[in-house]
C-alpha cells in the first residue's frame, strides 16, 4: 500500500536527520539506485547493498523508494541509517509481500544533502546456492524538498543483484577489479546505470570464487534530428 502524499509530508515535518550527499555515479534526476550495485554475499551470512537518490543540486527533506527482491534468496533483516559527520539519518521501512518499502527524512538542513543521497544500508542474510545471483529492482516513490517541494521522481527502474559465492575477494584484490566487454556482463551492468557508466560486478566463476569484473556501458546513441 503506497503511502499518501500527506502522510509523507507528515513523516517529513516530524522527523529530524540527514544524510550528506556522495558522487553522482552518472545518475539521472530522481533516480533510486543501488550505490554499487553488485555485491557477493557467502550463503548463509550477512551482506548490505546501500539504496540511494540522485537529487541533482536539489537539497532532499525526504525521500521514499521501493525495493522488489527475492524473499526465496533474500533475508531482509533491517535497513541502517548512512551517517556522515555529525549528520544521522532517521529511517523507516517496512516489508510487504515481495516489496520493501523505505523512507529517509532529513530535518537537520535547509540546504543538504544534495546529488546522490543515501536512504540506507539494506542489511539482509544471504539463503541462495553458491554460483547463482539474484536481482533487487529499485524504484523512487517520492522526492522532497525541505520546503516540502516535490522533486519529480524518476520513471526508470534500477537493478541491483546479490551473488552467492563460496570465497569473496580481498578489498585489494577487489579495487583492481578485471575489464571486461563481455556482451552478457555489459547488459547486467546497462540495468543498473544510464549509459555511459562504470560498473563493478561481481561474477562467480567455476571454482564459486567472486571476481571483480570492471564494465563500461556504452554511451547513448545521439539523438537524430
Amino acid at each position: 500500500m503506497r503511502m499518501s502524499s500527506f502522510t509523507f509530508r507528515s513523516l517529513a515535518a516530524g522527523l529530524f536527520a540527514a544524510v550528506l550527499s556522495g558522487p553522482a555515479y552518472a545518475q539521472f534526476l530522481g533516480d533510486a539506485f543501488f550505490v554499487e550495485p553488485s555485491v557477493a554475499v557467502v550463503p548463509g551470512t550477512e551482506g548490505t547493498i546501500q539504496l540511494a537518490v540522485f537529487a541533482g543540486t536539489n537539497p532532499v527533506g525526504a525521500a521514499q523508494a521501493t525495493v522488489t527482491y527475492d524473499p526465496a534468496a533474500l533475508e531482509i533483516l533491517g535497513i541502517e541509517p548512512v551517517a556522515s559527520g555529525r549528520v544521522t539519518p532517521a529511517v523507516q521501512w517496512r516489508k510487504e509481500g515481495n516489496v520493501l518499502h523505505v523512507v529517509m527524512v532529513n530535518g537537520t538542513s535547509l540546504n543538504e544533502p544534495i546529488g546522490t543521497v543515501p536512504l540506507g544500508n539494506i542489511r539482509f542474510k544471504a539463503l541462495g546456492a553458491v554460483g547463482r545471483t539474484t536481482k533487487l529492482i529499485s524504484k523512487p516513490t517520492e522526492i522532497l524538498k525541505p520546503d516540502a517541494q516535490a522533486i519529480p521522481p524518476g520513471t526508470e527502474e534500477h537493478e541491483g543483484e546479490v551473488s552467492f559465492a563460496s570465497a569473496i575477494p580481498s578489498a585489494r584484490i577487489a579495487a583492481r577489479g578485471i575489464v571486461s566487454t563481455s556482451p552478457e556482463l555489459v547488459e547486467r551492468a546497462r540495468r543498473m546505470r544510464p549509459p555511459g557508466g562504470i560498473v563493478t560486478l561481481q561474477v562467480v566463476d567455476a571454482s564459486g570464487r567472486a571476481q571483480p569484473v570492471q564494465v563500461r556501458i556504452p554511451p547513448a546513441a545521439p539523438a537524430r534530428e
